[in-house]
């Protein structure tokens, strides 16, 4: 029986990626968030008058992952909810790594727009 248990143990444990992957933040103008296979897993708050964070807003995303193909997108929102359509915030601005294992930085990503638009400005897709 405890046997039948450990394989048991063993089999969901296999389910998971063996791989570490954090989303570490520098600048955030003004509300990020994190989907994992549509889910939201992480909503920053609305950080005003973007602040360097140097890399000080980290989160790991591992946990969430599956075996399988997994789909994360980064959104930046700009301005600050409900972004009614009169209101103006002239600049966003967004910069992260996406890094494995602790160690590897596989993407350094930076974008930022000087366009006054609210709401939703930024979207990148990954496939992990």
């Amino acid at each position: 029986m405890i046997h039948l248990i450990f394989l048991l143990i063993l089999s969901v444990q296999i389910q998971f990626k063996d791989t570490d992957y954090t989303f570490q933040f520098y600048h955030i103008d003004n509300k990020v968030e994190i989907i994992v296979n549509d889910t939201v897993v992480y909503s920053s708050p609305e950080i005003d008058k973007n602040p360097k964070i140097e890399g000080n807003l980290s989160f790991n995303i591992s946990k969430y992952l599956t075996d399988k193909e997994d789909i994360v997108i980064i959104k930046l929102y700009n301005g600050f909810e409900p972004y009614p359509e009169h209101e103006k915030d002239k600049h966003w601005e967004i910069e992260y790594s996406l890094i494995k294992n602790g160690k590897e930085e596989i993407e350094m990503m930076w974008d930022q727009g000087n366009n006054s638009k609210t709401g939703l400005v930024f979207k990148k897709t990954y496939r992990l």
